[in-house]
């Protein structure tokens, strides 16, 4: 197997997304990783594993949503020699728009035409919940109707996960991460002893993040479980000493996770491009 990282570009937030940060921490964090003052940038990747002749395609990046530097997908997909028409599973961590949004194109049609659409059921009850839009916000309502009218994309060619470890093809395993959405999942890809764990949204911004793993961002949905979770996954991939793959490690989004002190956590990037 092969995984490929997918750049769709980047976005740029306020600290404010981060409600439990330190300001004076968080800043001298930012000089320390020698990023500029203000808002933060966070990246946005996606993941192609290929497996002889069969294409599976992690997340599509934000589309148009999320500003000029973003939605760069479809090209890269492109300058790798991937054709959208070649992908036959479209795998979704989770539905936030910088996840879906490439998933449709501008008429809202599908943008990977012969793709089976993989999420797990608890992620599509969720979005698909009235009474859960209801008493959102007004952006929170934004984010149920993106959600909703992704998925629709795809009627008719959508398998949803039942339970952990469940199979989306040959040596590729989801893997329940609830907390950042009830149905957040990740995948583990593994062939021989080889082992990548394609993590999602367990860390948002690295800089912060593997430092304070108890500072969550304003989209978690159940920011107590989503702590609990990142402390699990922290935890297990420093003990195994696996790859790790992320939405929002910079890119490539390679690496792995080490301990540091008083319980925090360091990443160490890895070249872009792994063969199993």
């Amino acid at each position: 197997m092969e995984v490929t990282a997918v750049s769709d570009g980047h976005a740029t937030f306020p600290l404010s997304i981060v409600p439990d940060a330190d300001p004076q921490e968080a800043e001298r964090l930012a000089q320390a990783a020698f990023l500029p003052p203000g808002d933060l940038p966070m990246a946005i990747n996606t993941y192609v594993i290929r497996q002889g002749t069969r294409t599976v395609l992690v997340d599509t990046g934000a589309g148009g949503g999320l500003g000029p530097q973003a939605g760069k997908q479809r090209d890269n997909l492109r300058a790798a020699g991937i054709d959208p028409a070649s992908v036959d599973v479209l795998f979704l961590t989770h539905l936030h728009p910088d996840h879906i949004l490439g998933m449709t194109t501008q008429d809202g049609t599908a943008a990977f035409p012969n793709a089976e659409l993989v999420l797990h059921q608890r992620e599509l009850a969720y979005w698909s919940d009235d009474a859960n839009m209801a008493q959102g916000t007004e952006f929170e309502r934004f984010l149920f109707q993106s959600a909703r009218q992704a998925v629709a994309a795809y009627a008719g060619r959508t398998t949803l996960l039942e339970r952990d470890e469940q199979a989306v093809s040959p040596g590729v395993i989801a893997q329940e991460l609830p907390g950042h959405t009830p149905g957040h999942t990740g995948l583990l890809v593994a062939s021989g002893d080889g082992q990548l764990l394609i993590w999602g949204d367990i860390i948002h911004l690295p800089h912060l993040q593997f430092v304070h793993p108890e500072w969550g961002v304003g989209f978690d949905v159940d920011p107590a479980q989503t702590m609990a979770t990142r402390r699990r996954m922290l935890d297990r991939v420093a003990t195994d000493r696996m790859m790790v793959a992320g939405m929002h490690l910079g890119f490539p989004g390679f690496g792995y996770v080490g301990r540091a002190r008083d319980g925090a956590y360091a990443f160490v990037p890895s070249p872009w491009r792994h063969a199993f």
